[in-house]
């Protein structure tokens, strides 16, 4: 398989093709995903993703995938959306629970961000002048 041997370029050809024959074989957006997400192309590996759930919201893989590109991306809370509906269609998905449980680090890590650069500008804003 080209993807394993990191032939993303020549993955894409055959992927495409693919879709051509058959534009609703979800699997094939998740896996033309996976190869635009390791060239980097993160837009265009979300749109695949977002296709193949829109083809098929039962598949953890599609929203796993998608979530691990939106958390590469910094989108904390939109990526641990999609992890918790990995998680709930299935439980038993080692990889999609714990990228959830990363996910939910990164948020509560950014928003003790939030709120400490919130009190330092409220004690600037509070200290009087000289």
């Amino acid at each position: 398989c080209y993807f394993e041997l990191e032939l993303y370029k020549e993955a894409l050809v055959d992927l495409g093709e693919a879709l051509c024959r058959n534009p609703l074989y979800a699997q094939a957006y998740i896996n033309r995903g996976n190869c635009l997400r390791k060239q980097g192309l993160h837009a265009e590996a979300k749109a695949d993703y977002g296709k193949a759930i829109e083809l098929d919201q039962m598949n953890p893989k599609a929203f796993n995938n998608r979530g691990a590109l939106l958390l590469k991306d910094g989108t904390y809370a939109e990526a641990l959306a999609d992890f918790e509906r990995a998680v709930a269609i299935d439980p038993a998905n080692e990889v999609a629970v714990s990228n959830r449980d990363m996910a939910k680090q990164r948020c509560a890590d950014a928003q003790e961000g939030i709120e400490a650069r919130s009190s330092v500008y409220a004690n600037r804003v509070r200290a009087p002048s000289a």
